[in-house]
């Protein structure tokens, strides 16, 4: 342990020209001095303006150099354990991370598999590759205890918000946040929802957003893969994400997959770009019906048609609204319900017919990822987890909450695993895929699309090199996610508690078919002998559980044998 005094913090700051500014970021808010060591010179940081977790003040630029922390005695009492070389670029480091040992990584590039006209203009600094920022919310009570103190109540915590990237730092004076999900809210760590409240205020454009606590998935990546697949390989509307370090006032809580919401802001930057004047649509989500219902009508949300009466589409929340159209006139279900009877009456209805209904390609493209990422909890298999958008008269299709995917499940995954498409989970039941592949041409255009994924981008020659960059970059935290004590120590949690917790857990999340196995599921979740390292590249011996690498080479295998792709 290093223990230097003040005294001689401040006579070597004044000996030696200060040329360079060092910025570093704590994620222990009880902290209350930094200093850096420079060559074994050490010099006082400041505690920024911009956030009290961020540090900064100046020295030389010398071969090497490490952060360190100041006791309340003057004294340096603790510091990293590895140096960091002294090639600073121009006058100062990026906002650095104690105790991580890179803060910039590279992350190969997927390669673009179509590229559709959606106007995007979400702003880039919002999500880059290779980069893990920091959220810190702050409250005038302590927001960790008050959201956590009862899952079940809705409770919504008031206070600012700090957004630190490597580059840049945001800050939120009104902000909201509160917990996420339904049958999520038995885990010990929680998701969250944010929202910004201030009229005049976003991060990045951004007025909603969620923090997706991946507490099933050990690869902490199948997610961001997911919506990256979706954005970057194949240029449909999806969420941005990137992973961010969350501190709620003095309380680590952990790493989290910041995700957007897809709310009016959102849309309109999706899909109108920069056009101020441009208008948005109603918004629809699929919501499914949990078993354990009391309502007396079991409507689901697999887009059958219920009636032309638009309340039937909102009987038990089958059906979310999540967003009006802009002008005010879509303000129900009476546009789905529109949908669902063209769905319903849509045979013989030529391919033309169908482009003038909705973005066809969109949607093939979204049912063709689910089919290769073995989607457990969506569209075609559970009926769940999806939005329906009209854009401008024509529907389009996207993609929500995809945690349970690429081998990550509840149950036997035969379904799943298949390279049949026609066999994959329950499509086949679904209305809107029956539609669609009814049409000759649309069913060639499915192949096609899943052909040109398995041979351009599904294999691991092309995800090999990404998934092991963010397995490279997310080590560290991943690590530090692990040893912070939980949130929720009293919520029947199916990762800690006994079998029957997971029975209750998982009969609210699914009515798949397929068999569930409760034990495996327990079983893997807490189990100590599954780490990082396994979960992405070896083979986990569970049923619910493929390694990240293993599903995407057997999943493209059994596509090629179906299919018959050399």
């Amino acid at each position: 342990m290093m223990h230097f005094t003040l005294l001689g913090l401040v006579l070597a700051g004044s000996v030696v020209a200060k040329n360079v500014t060092y910025n570093v970021v704590t994620l222990d808010p009880t902290v209350n001095r930094m200093c850096v060591s420079i060559d074994d010179a050490v010099y006082l940081l400041s505690k920024s303006r911009a956030s009290p977790l961020l540090y900064t003040g100046q020295g030389p630029m010398g071969s090497s150099y490490k952060y360190c922390v100041v006791d309340h005695e003057n004294r340096v009492s603790e510091s990293e354990e590895f140096s960091r070389p002294g090639t600073i670029k121009g006058n100062s480091t990026m906002n650095e991370i104690y105790k991580r040992t890179q803060t910039v990584h590279d992350i190969p590039k997927l390669p673009t598999l179509w590229k559709y006209n959606y106007q995007d203009s979400l702003n880039p600094l919002l999500h880059p590759d290779g980069h893990i920022a920091t959220i810190h919310f702050q409250s005038t009570k302590n927001a960790a205890v008050a959201l956590h103190s009862n899952v079940t109540e809705d409770v919504k915590v008031l206070g600012n918000l700090t957004f630190i990237s490597h580059n840049d730092v945001q800050f939120i004076k009104e902000a909201q946040i509160k917990l996420s999900g339904r049958s999520s809210r038995m885990w010990a760590k929680q998701s969250y929802n944010i929202k910004v409240k201030g009229k005049k205020e976003d991060l990045y454009g951004l007025k909603k957003f969620k923090l997706r606590a991946e507490p099933n998935d050990p690869t902490y990546m199948r997610e961001k893969l997911y919506y990256d697949i979706l954005r970057k390989s194949a240029s449909v509307p999806a969420r941005g994400t990137s992973w961010v370090r969350v501190i709620m006032d003095n309380t680590p809580i952990g790493l989290f997959l910041m995700a957007d919401q897809l709310d009016k802001h959102w849309l309109k930057a999706a899909f109108n770009g920069d056009n101020d004047d441009s208008t948005t649509g109603v918004l629809y989500m699929g919501n499914y019906v949990l078993q354990n219902s009391t309502a007396k009508k079991q409507y689901t949300s697999d887009l059958s048609y219920l009636g032309d009466d638009p309340l039937s589409y909102g009987v038990n929340d089958a059906y979310l609204l999540k967003a009006k159209s802009s002008d005010k006139e879509n303000k129900d279900f009476t546009r789905l319900a529109e949908f669902t009877k063209q769905i319903a009456d849509s045979k013989g209805l030529s391919a033309k017919a169908w482009k003038n209904i909705m973005d066809v390609d969109v949607f093939l493209i979204n049912m063709a990822i689910e089919f290769l990422q073995g989607h457990m909890d969506g569209y075609q298999n559970n009926q769940n987890n999806y939005y329906v958008y009209d854009h401008n008269g024509k529907w389009t299709w996207l993609s929500n909450d995809v945690d349970y995917v690429m081998g990550n499940s509840i149950g036997n995954q035969t379904k799943l695993w298949t390279g049949d498409y026609t066999q994959f989970g329950d499509m086949s039941k679904r209305p809107l895929m029956k539609a669609i592949l009814a049409v000759p041409e649309f069913r060639t255009a499915y192949e096609q699309c899943i052909t040109r994924l398995v041979n351009q981008l599904y294999n691991l020659d092309i995800l090999g090199p990404r998934i092991d960059a963010h397995q490279a970059m997310l080590s560290e935290d991943v690590a530090w996610d692990h040893s912070l004590p939980k949130m929720i120590n009293e919520v029947s949690n199916p990762g800690l508690e006994g079998i029957e917790k997971i029975q209750d857990y998982v009969s609210k999340l699914t009515k798949m078919d397929a068999e569930i196995d409760v034990k495996d599921y327990h079983e893997r979740l807490h189990s100590p002998n599954l780490t990082f390292e396994q979960a992405i590249n070896g083979v986990t011996g569970h049923s619910t559980l493929y390694g990240l690498k293993q599903w995407i080479t057997n999943k493209a295998e059994n596509i090629k044998q179906s299919l018959h792709i050399s």
